[in-house]
């Protein structure tokens, strides 16, 4: 288990029960699998944690890597920033590279379109957002021309 090493951060337990630090329990599976299971938030404290759990993971462990995000109750952008140098660090490793995303951060890939290259599928595909208002084009009713 690795809790989030930075003190000043939830220094009162009780804020625990409200905003959980990140924690990652790294788990030995069968054929040199590992799985490494993931709760509490992970922002810009613990995102440098998670990325550095995960790359021990995949240096230590000769089989697949699962990432296992479902207890997750928050996930940032800086957390978003490590799955993606995470996934980045497996492919340049010929790792396979399993996340098992929860509600939370489920929510965040679908957002940002990080889907297909997180989950193996491809690169990632820029995401149009649409404005609220649509662009009006000036027209000429009357037809008339220039002077």
């Amino acid at each position: 288990m690795f809790p989030n090493p930075d003190p000043t951060r939830h220094a009162d337990p009780l804020d625990w029960a409200e905003h959980p630090p990140m924690s990652a329990c790294v788990t030995p599976g069968a054929h040199g699998s590992v799985t490494i299971t993931v709760s509490g938030e992970i922002d810009v404290h613990d995102a440098r944690d998670l990325r550095d759990v995960a790359v021990t993971a995949m240096t230590s462990y000769r089989g697949p890597v699962t990432l296992d995000l479902t207890g997750v109750t928050f996930c940032d952008c800086a957390g978003l920033g490590a799955l993606v140098q995470i996934r980045r660090q497996a492919l340049r490793a010929g790792r396979r590279l399993l996340i098992r995303a929860g509600r939370q951060v489920d929510h965040l890939i679908r957002l940002t379109g990080t889907g297909p290259y997180l989950h193996g599928l491809g690169p990632i595909q820029p995401v149009t957002i649409p404005s609220r208002q649509t662009a009006r084009v000036p027209t000429d009713d009357a037809g008339s021309s220039p002077d």
